[in-house]
């Protein structure tokens, strides 16, 4: 599945977040973020909370993020892949 450019850009949000607590690559996959839209960490092409639910849904509706409770979120192994695709062998 391919992502919309808001897509993408909430993800990359979610993965870049603060609330991250400095962990990066494969680490973030099951970290639990923060959700809500007022809690600023999304891009601001991401507009008002009505287009923010629509995003966030489709990529929870496409297995790229997983919801943790009300006000948690976290990317998947697919929503990872799909950020930073693994290497093909003839690649490496």
């Amino acid at each position: 599945m391919t992502l919309t450019e808001f897509e993408h850009d909430v993800l990359l949000a979610i993965y870049h977040s603060d609330f991250q607590d400095g962990l990066k690559g494969i680490d973030t996959i099951g970290n639990a973020v923060w959700s809500g839209y007022e809690y600023g960490i999304f891009p601001k092409l991401v507009k008002g909370n009505h287009q923010y639910s629509a995003v966030m849904g489709s990529l929870v509706k496409k297995g790229y993020v997983h919801e943790m409770g009300n006000d948690c979120i976290c990317i998947t192994q697919e929503g990872y892949n799909e950020l930073f695709p693994p290497k093909q062998p003839e690649e490496l």
